[in-house]
Parts: C-alpha cells; sequence; structure tokens
C-alpha cells in the first residue's frame, strides 16, 4: 500500500487502502481453499488464484455495500475471504438460490421430487 501511495499519491490513498485489504481478505481465502480442497482438484491452483483474486477485486465492495449500508468498509476482508474460500461451490450455490427464487415468485415445482 505504501509503494502505491507513494507511487499515486495520497489521493488514491483510500483506494489503495481498500484494495489492499480486499487482497489480503482473497489471499487468506485462498489459503483456506487450498487447505480444503481435494487431492485432485479440477481446477489447478495458480488458476484458481487468478479466478480468486479477479473475482474478488471486482464484486467484494458491491457485495459488501449491499449487506452492511453505505458504511461497510469493515466487511471488505471477510467478504472478499468468503469470495476466496468457497471455491466451486458457489455454483451450487447459485442454482440452488435459483431454484429456490422460482419456487418462490414463479410457482415453478420440481418435477423430480413427485
Amino acid at each position: 500500500m505504501a509503494v502505491a501511495v507513494t507511487l499515486f499519491g495520497p489521493l488514491y490513498a483510500p483506494a489503495a487502502t481498500t484494495y489492499t485489504v480486499i487482497a489480503f481478505g482473497a489471499f487468506a481465502g485462498f489459503l483456506i481453499w487450498l487447505y480444503r480442497r481435494s487431492p485432485g482438484p479440477r481446477m489447478p491452483a495458480f488458476a484458481y488464484g487468478f479466478v480468486v483474486f479477479t473475482t474478488a477485486f471486482f464484486m467484494t465492495v458491491s457485495v459488501a455495500t449491499k449487506i452492511g449500508g453505505s458504511d461497510s468498509s469493515w466487511l471488505y476482508f471477510p467478504v472478499a475471504m468468503f469470495i476466496a474460500a468457497c471455491g466451486e461451490m458457489w455454483m451450487a450455490w447459485a442454482a440452488a438460490m435459483a431454484k429456490h427464487l422460482a419456487k418462490k415468485f414463479l410457482g415453478v415445482s420440481d418435477e423430480r421430487s413427485k
């Protein structure tokens, strides 16, 4: 962060601080994912690391603002860590949420459960 502030000046210090916290959160979540993954993962660690950091940098601020409102800077680290730590499970969660919302709002029923 100190290097970014030195290079870009004090005008960009708040953004540098925010994204430094997000980077640390994403790295912590990445380490959690590495610890929890199976021995033969579908995605190599370096590729997942790229996906994690890209996703964390683009989504953390908006997700934290949705959760915490206007003063949500305290949520940046945990949200970035959660985004990184959930691994490939986010796709299953998104599908389950879409199914739940379809049942709730559209009245769609699951034909297989009958």
